[in-house]
Protein backbone atom coordinates (compact mmCIF):
# COMPACT_ATOMS: atom_id res chain seq x y z
CA UNK A 1 0.00 0.00 0.00
CA UNK A 2 1.21 3.53 -0.60
CA UNK A 3 2.60 5.45 2.36
CA UNK A 4 0.31 7.99 4.00
CA UNK A 5 -2.97 6.09 3.81
CA UNK A 6 -5.90 5.49 6.09
CA UNK A 7 -7.10 1.86 6.36
CA UNK A 8 -10.17 -0.09 7.47
CA UNK A 9 -11.19 -3.74 7.35
CA UNK A 10 -13.54 -4.34 4.46
CA UNK A 11 -15.41 -7.10 2.64
CA UNK A 12 -13.74 -10.19 1.19
CA UNK A 13 -12.68 -8.86 -2.20
CA UNK A 14 -10.84 -11.90 -3.56
CA UNK A 15 -13.22 -14.64 -2.42
CA UNK A 16 -10.87 -16.48 -0.08
CA UNK A 17 -13.24 -16.18 2.88
CA UNK A 18 -11.08 -13.68 4.79
CA UNK A 19 -11.76 -9.95 5.22
CA UNK A 20 -9.49 -7.59 3.35
CA UNK A 21 -8.22 -4.05 4.07
CA UNK A 22 -9.39 -0.96 2.19
CA UNK A 23 -7.11 2.08 2.05
CA UNK A 24 -7.20 5.66 0.82
CA UNK A 25 -4.56 8.38 0.64
CA UNK A 26 -4.81 11.09 3.26
CA UNK A 27 -4.70 13.70 0.51
CA UNK A 28 -3.95 14.20 -3.17
CA UNK A 29 -0.69 12.91 -4.63
CA UNK A 30 1.65 15.00 -6.81
CA UNK A 31 -0.71 14.65 -9.81
CA UNK A 32 -3.77 15.77 -7.80
CA UNK A 33 -5.36 12.33 -7.54
CA UNK A 34 -6.18 10.47 -4.34
CA UNK A 35 -4.85 6.89 -4.30
CA UNK A 36 -7.16 4.16 -3.00
CA UNK A 37 -7.56 0.43 -3.13
CA UNK A 38 -7.59 -2.76 -1.15
CA UNK A 39 -4.97 -5.14 0.24
CA UNK A 40 -6.20 -8.71 0.36
CA UNK A 41 -5.50 -11.01 3.29
CA UNK A 42 -3.11 -12.91 0.99
CA UNK A 43 -1.08 -9.73 0.42
CA UNK A 44 -2.18 -8.72 -3.10
CA UNK A 45 -2.82 -5.00 -3.61
CA UNK A 46 -5.42 -3.65 -6.03
CA UNK A 47 -5.06 0.11 -6.38
CA UNK A 48 -6.10 3.07 -8.47
CA UNK A 49 -6.61 6.83 -8.17
CA UNK A 50 -9.69 9.01 -7.74
CA UNK A 51 -9.46 12.01 -10.04
CA UNK A 52 -11.82 14.89 -9.27
CA UNK A 53 -11.75 18.67 -9.03
CA UNK A 54 -13.95 18.59 -5.92
CA UNK A 55 -12.41 20.29 -2.85
CA UNK A 56 -14.22 17.85 -0.53
CA UNK A 57 -12.59 14.81 1.09
CA UNK A 58 -12.89 11.53 -0.83
CA UNK A 59 -14.52 8.41 0.61
CA UNK A 60 -14.56 4.86 -0.72
CA UNK A 61 -16.83 1.94 0.16
CA UNK A 62 -16.05 -1.60 -1.01
CA UNK A 63 -19.12 -3.85 -1.16
CA UNK A 64 -20.26 -7.18 -2.54
CA UNK A 65 -23.46 -6.16 -4.34
CA UNK A 66 -25.07 -9.59 -4.67
CA UNK A 67 -23.34 -11.37 -1.81
CA UNK A 68 -21.83 -13.76 -4.38
CA UNK A 69 -18.57 -12.00 -5.26
CA UNK A 70 -19.78 -9.07 -7.40
CA UNK A 71 -17.48 -6.58 -5.64
CA UNK A 72 -17.55 -2.88 -6.41
CA UNK A 73 -15.87 0.21 -5.01
CA UNK A 74 -18.00 3.34 -4.69
CA UNK A 75 -15.74 6.42 -4.67
CA UNK A 76 -17.52 9.55 -3.39
CA UNK A 77 -16.12 13.05 -3.92
CA UNK A 78 -19.13 14.83 -2.39
CA UNK A 79 -20.60 15.66 -5.81
CA UNK A 80 -20.75 12.29 -7.51
CA UNK A 81 -19.82 8.66 -6.94
CA UNK A 82 -17.45 6.90 -9.31
CA UNK A 83 -18.18 3.21 -9.87
CA UNK A 84 -15.23 0.82 -9.84
CA UNK A 85 -15.34 -2.98 -10.18
CA UNK A 86 -13.04 -5.70 -8.92
CA UNK A 87 -12.47 -7.96 -11.92
CA UNK A 88 -9.64 -10.37 -12.79
CA UNK A 89 -7.61 -9.29 -9.75
CA UNK A 90 -7.79 -5.65 -10.83
CA UNK A 91 -9.60 -2.51 -9.70
CA UNK A 92 -11.15 -1.14 -12.90
CA UNK A 93 -13.30 1.91 -13.64
CA UNK A 94 -16.74 0.73 -14.73
CA UNK A 95 -17.49 2.04 -18.23
CA UNK A 96 -20.86 3.44 -19.28
CA UNK A 97 -22.33 3.02 -22.78
CA UNK A 98 -20.40 6.09 -23.97
CA UNK A 99 -17.05 4.62 -22.87
CA UNK A 100 -16.63 6.96 -19.90
CA UNK A 101 -16.43 6.07 -16.23
CA UNK A 102 -19.88 5.34 -14.82
CA UNK A 103 -20.79 7.86 -12.11
CA UNK A 104 -23.80 8.37 -9.88
CA UNK A 105 -24.97 11.94 -9.35
CA UNK A 106 -25.48 13.20 -5.80
CA UNK A 107 -27.81 16.01 -6.83
CA UNK A 108 -25.27 18.82 -6.72
CA UNK A 109 -24.51 19.08 -10.44
CA UNK A 110 -27.31 17.68 -12.56
CA UNK A 111 -30.10 16.70 -10.19
CA UNK A 112 -30.33 13.19 -11.67
CA UNK A 113 -29.83 11.42 -8.35
CA UNK A 114 -29.29 11.73 -4.63
CA UNK A 115 -27.59 8.49 -3.60
CA UNK A 116 -26.52 4.90 -4.25
CA UNK A 117 -27.83 1.71 -2.67
CA UNK A 118 -28.13 -2.06 -2.99
CA UNK A 119 -31.65 -3.51 -2.84
CA UNK A 120 -33.62 -6.18 -4.64
CA UNK A 121 -35.31 -3.62 -6.90
CA UNK A 122 -36.68 -6.10 -9.45
CA UNK A 123 -37.95 -8.68 -6.95
CA UNK A 124 -35.93 -11.62 -8.31
CA UNK A 125 -34.31 -12.45 -4.97
CA UNK A 126 -30.87 -11.00 -5.86
CA UNK A 127 -29.65 -7.62 -4.63
CA UNK A 128 -29.21 -4.96 -7.31
CA UNK A 129 -26.91 -1.95 -7.41
CA UNK A 130 -29.20 1.07 -7.80
CA UNK A 131 -28.93 4.78 -8.35
CA UNK A 132 -31.42 6.58 -6.10
CA UNK A 133 -33.31 9.86 -6.37
CA UNK A 134 -35.31 11.07 -3.39
CA UNK A 135 -38.11 13.48 -4.27
CA UNK A 136 -39.80 15.12 -1.25
CA UNK A 137 -43.48 15.99 -1.49
CA UNK A 138 -45.16 18.85 0.38
CA UNK A 139 -48.13 16.68 1.41
CA UNK A 140 -46.19 13.56 2.37
CA UNK A 141 -42.87 11.81 2.81
CA UNK A 142 -42.08 11.69 -0.91
CA UNK A 143 -40.88 9.06 -3.35
CA UNK A 144 -37.64 7.37 -4.30
CA UNK A 145 -36.76 6.74 -7.93
CA UNK A 146 -34.53 3.69 -8.43
CA UNK A 147 -32.46 2.80 -11.49
CA UNK A 148 -30.87 -0.64 -11.57
CA UNK A 149 -27.25 -0.66 -12.75
CA UNK A 150 -26.37 -3.90 -14.56
CA UNK A 151 -22.73 -4.96 -14.32
CA UNK A 152 -20.95 -7.24 -16.75
CA UNK A 153 -17.23 -7.26 -16.11
CA UNK A 154 -16.15 -3.62 -16.27
CA UNK A 155 -19.28 -2.56 -18.18
CA UNK A 156 -22.14 -0.78 -16.37
CA UNK A 157 -25.49 -0.10 -18.02
CA UNK A 158 -28.72 1.41 -16.75
CA UNK A 159 -31.50 -1.13 -16.42
CA UNK A 160 -35.08 -0.95 -15.27
CA UNK A 161 -36.34 2.04 -13.29
CA UNK A 162 -39.19 2.37 -10.84
CA UNK A 163 -40.51 4.71 -8.18
CA UNK A 164 -41.50 3.66 -4.68
CA UNK A 165 -43.20 5.66 -1.93
CA UNK A 166 -41.28 6.57 1.21
CA UNK A 167 -42.92 4.70 4.08
CA UNK A 168 -40.34 5.47 6.82
CA UNK A 169 -38.25 8.61 7.39
CA UNK A 170 -35.13 6.44 7.42
CA UNK A 171 -35.76 5.50 3.76
CA UNK A 172 -35.47 9.15 2.71
CA UNK A 173 -32.15 9.41 4.56
CA UNK A 174 -30.87 6.19 2.98
CA UNK A 175 -31.76 7.49 -0.49
CA UNK A 176 -29.49 10.47 0.11
CA UNK A 177 -26.33 8.58 0.99
CA UNK A 178 -24.00 5.91 -0.36
CA UNK A 179 -24.64 2.44 0.99
CA UNK A 180 -24.87 -1.21 0.01
CA UNK A 181 -27.03 -3.45 2.17
CA UNK A 182 -25.95 -2.94 5.78
CA UNK A 183 -22.74 -1.12 4.77
CA UNK A 184 -22.60 2.67 4.61
CA UNK A 185 -19.78 4.81 3.29
CA UNK A 186 -19.69 6.79 6.56
CA UNK A 187 -19.51 3.79 8.89
CA UNK A 188 -17.72 1.22 6.74
CA UNK A 189 -15.73 3.17 4.13
CA UNK A 190 -12.36 4.86 4.22
CA UNK A 191 -12.05 8.66 4.02
CA UNK A 192 -9.24 11.00 3.03
CA UNK A 193 -8.51 14.25 4.82
CA UNK A 194 -10.37 17.32 3.50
Amino acid sequence: MPAGTRTRQTVDVDGDGRPDTAFIGLGPDSSGGVPFGVRTASGAVLASTIRSASPIARSVLFADVTGHGEVVALADDGRSVQLWVVSDCQLLPAQNAQGQQYTFDLGLRTGFGTGVGCVDADGNGTTDLVGLKYVPEPQGAGTIGRTIVRLQGAQARNGATDTVPVTRAQEADEAQTVSCGDLTIDADGVRSDP
